[in-house]
């Protein structure tokens, strides 16, 4: 038997340490690689991407405006709902229309403007300035406070929501790694109170230039140069992140560094958790082994014991199973062997209550063929000749194997008994009936319901007459000798004198029939199993088989017919296993 070399808790960490640490290690090569050769590309995808996010956020601001304002102006026949929404949106300052040159209707947040009370003046003052403008939508004001305005001119007027700018500001901060610029085309300003840089020129000089809503570019500001992303927000309005090159690249290379730590970290930890996990998992393996190793020593009755609710309990439940399916088929075979030794024995038992196949003398030739179904058979045949008679008997026992088995040794014993009895009284040997009645008194008296078909017939060897009786057997046939062809109809059945079977009925009276044999001619007796006998397609051999055999072979002689019809009725089963015992005898008197 093979030793374990290596254990499978050695194999899983090595195959887990392997898998993660070149997965991690290729990851961070590839992470590293990528950045050296591509610092820009990354650096520039990266300000884009912030750039675009906050874009995002802002478009979002100002379509809300302008929902609100169209709102506002649905609602503008109702003072108390347009309140209502005051009162939702802190950053929502005012609401007016203007028509014809004059502020006609102003809803007003008064608690701000009475704070920034100049702020208000200069705001109406541009308002009124915006009417012949139809196409404007939005517009930034700086006073004390800074103001975002929404615009919507209509055919009644041009309606205004005043909001306060950090609805937008709040939303781009400026942070240790970005600024943020939000330039008006239209003034060549940057709305965003910031500190730092300020390119509102340069930029829009730029993008005049490129000519693309969005971009992302690098400029000299102040003697530094800046990454610059731009969005174009709504209109001319544009949102700029700029980053300082140099800042940016360090970021990478921080980045950089913390793809190794990070891998290191995680080979470390990966190593960690399968010196720590990779017994708890192969513990139930190692419990399945050793069961193994017990089992090949055929220690049985080791229990496997598993807690798991996976595969490997399910496999610990299986070993459990399997060692006391071992045990029990063991006891089985012990049975089983000391069964068939027994079957064995009996059949050889019952073999010697068997004549022999081929007897000839002088007056007669007999020949037999038997094939039980199983080791002890059911079927049985015996003879004995006394002074000038020939004592046949056939017994076809209901069923086969012990029980039928029995049944023959027990009809053997009979017969013994007859032969004794007829040595005392010959006159027995001219009353098959009383013979049949000893056989069904002796099955009777066992009271198992133990039952046969049966038949016995007494030839006279000198003149030929034959007396038989039968207990519900198959009719043997005679078989005349014409000195020429023989067909069907010199085929006669032996139809008289047929009782119930024996073991049936106690007080059963059987009878006796007579008939007559001639030189030459034949007497057949079998039993159904040859009848019955079924091919591999299921198909019975039949009794037109059976009678066509008998009247190809009837002029060969006796043993030539037993012969040939034995072996034609073997090629038609084939493999087929027969499920009754198959017997044939044949007597030819000389």
């Amino acid at each position: 038997m093979r030793k374990v070399l290596v254990p499978i808790q050695i194999k899983l960490m090595g195959f887990f340490i392997v898998v993660l640490g070149a997965a991690i290690s290729f990851y961070v090569f590839y992470a590293v690689d990528l950045f050296e050769k591509d610092k820009s590309a990354y650096v520039f995808e990266s300000v884009k991407l912030q750039n675009d996010s906050k874009a995002a956020i802002l478009k979002k601001v100002i379509i809300n405006s302008k929902d609100e304002l169209n709102l506002l102006v649905d609602l503008s026949h109702s003072t108390n709902s347009i309140k209502s929404l005051f009162n939702r949106n802190s950053d929502l300052l005012s609401f007016v229309r203007v028509y014809k040159g004059k502020l006609s209707q102003l809803v007003m947040g008064q608690v701000h403007f009475d704070k920034y009370h100049s702020d208000w003046e200069k705001i109406s003052k541009k308002i009124l300035t915006l009417e012949n403008n139809t196409k404007l939508t939005h517009q930034f004001l700086k006073f004390e406070k800074d103001y975002f305005l929404s615009v919507k001119a209509t055919a009644t007027g041009m309606y205004i929501a005043v909001y306060n700018a950090d609805i937008l500001k709040r939303n781009v901060e400026n942070s240790v790694l970005y600024r943020y610029m939000l330039i008006d085309g239209f003034t060549r300003k940057n709305l965003l109170t910031t500190s730092g840089v300020d390119s509102s020129n340069l930029f829009l000089d730029q993008q005049k230039k490129i000519g693309a809503s969005t971009g992302t570019f690098i400029q000299n500001i102040e003697n530094s140069r800046y990454i610059t992303s731009y969005s174009n927000i709504s209109d001319s309005l544009y949102l700029l992140s700029l980053v300082e090159e140099q800042r940016a690249y360090e970021a990478s290379s921080v980045l950089k560094k913390k793809s190794i730590y990070f891998g290191a970290l995680i080979i470390s930890l990966s190593i960690l958790l399968v010196m720590l996990f990779s017994k708890i998992f192969t513990h139930p393996i190692a419990k399945l082994f050793r069961a193994s190793q017990l089992f090949a020593k055929n220690d049985f009755d080791h229990k496997v014991e598993l807690k798991n609710n996976d595969e490997l309990g399910v496999l610990a439940d299986s070993f459990n199973d399997m060692s006391s399916s071992i045990v029990t088929y063991m006891g089985q075979m012990k049975e089983k062997h000391r069964l068939e030794s027994e079957m064995q024995t009996a059949k050889l038992v019952q073999d010697s209550f068997f004549p022999e196949n081929y007897i000839s003398k002088k007056e007669f030739v007999l020949k037999a063929f038997y094939n039980p179904a199983t080791e002890c058979g059911g079927d049985w045949w015996g003879e004995f000749q006394q002074d000038n008679k020939l004592v046949l008997i056939m017994i076809d026992a209901t069923g086969h194997g012990t029980p039928a088995a029995l049944v023959t040794a027990m009809t053997y014993n009979a017969l013994s008994s007859l032969k004794l009895m007829a040595k005392e009284n010959p006159q027995l040997l001219e009353s098959p009936d009383q013979m049949l009645a000893v056989i069904n008194q002796s099955l009777c008296d066992i009271h198992n319901d133990m039952m046969a078909t049966g038949f016995i017939s007494i030839i006279d060897l000198i003149n030929g007459n034959i007396k038989y009786s039968n207990a519900s057997h198959n009719p043997p046939l005679i078989i005349k000798n014409q000195q020429q062809e023989i067909t069907k109809e010199n085929l006669e059945p032996l139809m008289e004198s047929n009782g119930k079977r024996l073991g049936e009925d106690r007080y059963e009276v059987y009878t006796t029939a007579t008939a007559n044999l001639n030189k030459n001619d034949l007497l057949i007796l079998f039993t159904d199993g040859l009848l019955e006998g079924e091919n591999t397609e299921g198909k019975m051999w039949g009794k037109r088989n059976f009678y066509k055999q008998l009247v190809k072979n009837a002029n060969k002689g006796v043993e030539a017919l037993v012969d040939n019809t034995q072996s034609e009725a073997n090629t038609y089963f084939g493999s087929a296993p027969q499920g009754d015992d198959i017997t044939l005898v044949g007597v030819q008197l000389l």
